[in-house]
């Protein structure tokens, strides 16, 4: 007899129904400030501020100690930013860091005027409300915004021109203004990669959660096995593919109700389940094995022949019968009684079901511990009896 070719040749590997590959949590709503966005956006206001310490430093024909000193109280404050990302403080601070930094900008404008360019990033703060505050806190995020453009409107009109005597070099106004349209282009580009992360992470996380949640609603819990979901799934697309030469086999074991009262019903769980798992290593990955009910499982055998149906069936019957399993102290010897049959051309899954499960009763009531198949007048005979 010889063996079942299917797709993918022999059986040296069973059909496992694996868990899908999740590639991310399941998606909860955000609770506080992403460290990551809180840690970024500080380095960024961290450099600004050492830019701008330098700026007061040397640009004009003296220091502009307060404002250095304005401004080394910005890098302080970002510094806390990048210290705190990641405690139950990440949230309040930022909200803390975003109004501060609206109040330094305005200083920064009023002093500079706008010509500076440096009110430009408050459109930069305003956008960046979309990475560095956490969902729940949407209505924040509006007000946040608003404010900004706000500010920026209002800066227009109201520092147009410097409140301090020009630099020395009328040419360092425009690398001011290209410095700070430049640190605006790299609050907006973290903003929008930020957001642009979250979101692929959340669909990602959601597809990762739809997998898990077919995988939980099509699998057996106790034995890792498939439930009957996937198998009527499949039965059903070979109804409607109009594909035969598929077998449907029942397998039970027998005498399991006496097993189960003797031992108990976790041994008679563990039972099943080391059954299931010879099962899975016993057919091919083209087969789908699947538990039934009870202690009875159910296998789809696509491309297989009669004469490869009983050789594999009865050498898993064999295989049971003289292996016994151990599952406590003694080994428990068992024994499998299997009905199959193979659908023809014009017989639909339900038939064919129907006819394997008679074949299952033939076995059981003809001394079980043994294999069944059923011929073509058994499923013909079911045929009449829809």
């Amino acid at each position: 007899m010889g063996e079942p070719q299917g797709a993918n040749g022999g059986r040296g590997d069973a059909y496992e129904f694996d868990a899908p590959a999740i590639t991310g949590e399941i998606p909860v709503p955000q609770e506080s400030t992403s460290p990551r966005a809180m840690v970024a956006f500080s380095l960024a206001g961290l450099a600004f501020g050492l830019f701008y310490v330098v700026w007061f430093l040397v640009a004009y024909p003296t220091p502009r100690w307060l404002m250095v000193a304005v401004s080394v109280l910005t890098v302080l404050v970002f510094s806390s930013g990048v210290a705190f990302a990641r405690t139950r403080f990440a949230t309040p601070l930022a909200i803390g860091i975003v109004t501060f930094a609206a109040f330094i900008l305005l200083v920064y404008t009023a002093v500079l005027s706008t010509d500076s360019s440096v009110h430009m990033l408050y459109l930069a703060a305003g956008f960046a409300m979309l990475a560095l505050f956490p969902e729940p806190l949407w209505r924040l995020r509006i007000v946040y915004a608003g404010a900004m453009i706000t500010l920026v409107v209002a800066c227009e009109f109201l520092f147009a021109e410097p409140a301090v005597e020009h630099l020395v070099e009328v040419g360092r106004d425009s690398i001011l203004a290209a410095a700070n349209r430049l640190w605006t282009v790299v609050v907006v580009a973290m903003g929008m990669g930020i957001v642009l992360y979250r979101s692929t992470r959340r669909q990602r996380d959601l597809s990762g959660a739809a997998e898990l949640g077919e995988y939980l609603a099509s699998t057996d819990v106790m034995t890792g096995i498939a439930n009957r979901r996937p198998v009527l799934a499949q039965l059903h697309e070979f109804d409607d593919e109009k594909v035969s030469r598929y077998a449907v086999a029942i397998i039970d074991i027998d005498g399991f109700k006496a097993i189960n009262d003797r031992l108990g019903h976790e041994e008679g769980d563990a039972l099943i389940s080391a059954i299931a798992r010879r099962l899975r290593a016993h057919f091919r990955q083209t087969d789908l094995v699947s538990r039934w009910g009870g202690d009875e499982f159910l296998v789809v055998l696509p491309n297989i022949t009669r004469e490869e149906l009983f050789s594999v069936l009865d050498r898993l019957r064999m295989s049971v019968a003289t292996s016994p399993f151990s599952l406590g102290a003694d080994p428990i010897a068992v024994t499998l009684s299997a009905g199959a049959a193979i659908a023809g051309a014009e017989d639909n899954s339900r038939e064919v079901i129907r006819a394997a499960d008679l074949a299952l009763y033939t076995a059981k009531h003809t001394g079980r511990n043994r294999v069944v198949l059923a011929d073509d007048s058994t499923i013909e005979a079911v045929q009449v009896q829809h």
